[in-house]
C-alpha cells in the first residue's frame, strides 16, 4: 500500500518528462524534488496534489489528530497493560492513516482483533 502511495504521489506531482532527466545539484524555488525519482515537480503539480490531499485524501492534518479512544478506556475496554497500552495506541493511529473515515466503533472492533 505505501509502494501505492507513493506513485499516486509521483504521478500527482510530476508533468510527463522523459526518465533520463537528471536533477540538478540543488532546486529552484519554483520546484521540489520526489524523493521516489529524484525528477523536478512543479510548484502547479505540488499545489493540485495539495487540494487533493486536503479535500480528498481523508488524511489532512493527520498530524493534529487525537486517538479516537482514549487509552484510560483502552485500559478499561482490553483490559491492557504495561507496554500493550503504547502499542494499542500506536496501531490504532496507524489503522486511522489507513482508514481515516473510520468510527469509534469500527477501531475498537479492529483493536479487539489485533490483540
Amino acid at each position: 500500500q505505501q509502494q501505492q502511495q507513493q506513485q499516486l504521489l509521483h504521478r500527482n506531482t510530476h508533468p510527463s518528462s522523459s526518465s533520463s532527466e537528471t536533477p540538478p545539484p540543488s532546486p529552484s524555488h519554483d520546484n521540489a524534488w520526489c524523493r521516489v525519482c529524484g525528477r523536478a515537480c512543479t510548484s502547479a503539480a505540488l499545489v493540485a496534489f495539495g487540494e487533493w490531499l486536503e479535500h480528498h485524501s481523508g488524511i489532512h492534518r493527520c498530524w493534529e489528530w487525537k486517538p479516537l479512544i482514549p487509552a484510560k478506556e483502552l485500559i478499561r475496554e482490553l483490559g491492557l497493560k504495561g507496554r500493550e497500552i503504547g502499542a494499542a495506541m500506536e496501531a490504532q493511529m496507524a489503522w486511522r492513516l489507513e482508514n481515516p473515515g473510520c468510527s469509534k466503533e469500527a477501531m475498537m472492533a479492529f483493536l479487539r482483533r489485533d490483540r
